[in-house]
């Protein structure tokens, strides 16, 4: 008995319902661990438990079904080793505040890619038993895009579909995500963390997309990510759900044609019954139930350059840093009065007239007491004889300065 049937011996026996379970889900689960058998049986019973209560093949995208143009995170394709290739622009998607309704649009994402495996295998096709995930970051916003929660939930969210993720393309991600990402690293396995690569637009990109996808889907990828940096489709006036003449934003031709695009979340959009996008938003220049082209491009309200985005950065990051201190200051002033008021309750001052008090005079201490004053100098001593001496001079100087005072009128009389 090998690894992956033990492991789900002991499923069995804990009483999981692994009704469901494969041995090459097990093998999955054993490569995440490393192959620690107890591990693999945990993480495994703890996925059984969400999918029993969360229920994800049946998740609905709740802002999707109110305005498709909420998200556009979609299957696009197949890869030249049958993976589906699963691509989102941040430009694209007007809903993105809401990491609940986030989640709830990749967890359809990666069930649909799931049923699109399955569904391949099943029909004797090429395929995998992992996708891969192109992320293009034109239109990422600071204040927009970087609530560390949507990362935190989706780290989360993939660790219930171990060893799917083959690569993860990072395409134009900007200076300020990697605060973002350094959150996230934190939450993954050394395994998916070197399955994640940054990559600029231009020849590096081609090079990596053409090391992987088949030369139909290269051209759609490519083609893709110049027109959603044109201003023309930017504001949800590009419908992605709808077919188009020239480049079709749906994916690319040979998927199209597969039966797997049918089980997309992109190919229930476009059915008669699907949610419609707001009327008032679309230009005027497109008519209602058609998607744009590059014949028929509206021009912008605005007139703006091409990959000029709608906020500075200057701009963001001045408002992201003064977001804190609108926050802190007025607590801080909270926590001051109460303070400054519990300090005069505790004095009993709070509703009473204070009293002056007489302030009382300080006993210092022996150190702090000024030092003695010194004694005045003695006079120097003289001896006897010449006291004496000094005595009659001066006895005869007094006496010759009476005569001139007795003298002097009489000199004047005369």
């Amino acid at each position: 008995m090998d690894a992956a049937s033990r492991v789900l011996k002991q499923l069995r026996a804990a009483g999981e319902k692994a009704g469901s379970v494969n041995l090459a889900d097990v093998r999955r689960y054993l490569r995440a661990c490393n192959g620690d058998e107890a591990a693999a049986a945990n993480a495994l019973a703890a996925t059984l438990r969400w999918r029993q209560k969360e229920r994800p093949e049946k998740a609905k995208c709740q802002a999707c079904s109110a305005d498709p143009r909420s998200h556009n995170l979609r299957i696009v394709g197949v890869d030249k080793k049958g993976r589906p290739v699963i691509y989102t622009c941040f430009s694209q998607a007007i809903n993105r505040s809401n990491p609940a309704h986030a989640m709830q649009h990749l967890t359809r994402t990666l069930e649909d890619a799931t049923a699109m495996m399955s569904s391949m295998a099943a029909r004797g096709a090429e395929v995998a038993e992992n996708w891969i995930l192109v992320i293009d970051f034109f239109g990422y916003s600071w204040l927009l895009d970087t609530d560390p929660r949507a990362a935190l939930f989706a780290a989360r969210l993939l660790a219930h579909y171990p060893e799917r993720l083959s690569r993860c393309l990072l395409v134009d991600a900007p200076a300020v995500f990697s605060g973002t990402y350094s959150a996230v690293r934190r939450v993954l396995n050394e395994g998916t963390a070197s399955k994640i690569v940054f990559v600029k637009s231009g020849d590096a990109l081609a090079a990596d997309v053409e090391s992987w996808a088949s030369e139909p889907l290269r051209h759609w990828l490519l083609a893709e990510m110049e027109e959603n940096r044109q201003p023309w489709s930017q504001e949800g006036r590009k419908l992605y759900w709808q077919p188009a003449a020239g480049h079709d934003p749906r994916g690319c031709e040979d998927f199209l044609r597969s039966p797997e695009f049918g089980l997309t979340l992109t190919a229930r959009l476009a059915t008669p019954d699907a949610p419609k996008a707001a009327p008032d938003a679309r230009p005027p220049q497109q008519a209602p139930g058609t998607a744009l082209t590059a014949s028929a491009k509206p021009k912008p309200a605005s007139p703006r350059k091409v990959g000029e985005r709608r906020w500075p950065a200057s701009r963001g990051l001045a408002l992201w840093a003064a977001l804190p201190l609108m926050w802190w200051i007025p607590q801080l002033l909270w926590v001051l009065a109460a303070g400054l008021a519990l300090h005069l309750l505790c004095r009993g001052e709070v509703g009473e007239t204070p009293q002056k008090q007489p302030k009382k005079r300080r006993e210092r201490r022996p150190s702090e007491r000024e030092p003695p004053a010194a004694p005045p100098p003695a006079p120097p001593r003289v001896a006897p004889r010449v006291a004496q001496r000094v005595d009659h001079e001066h006895r005869r100087e007094t006496r010759d300065r009476s005569s001139w005072l007795v003298w002097l009128p009489c000199c004047k009389l005369s």
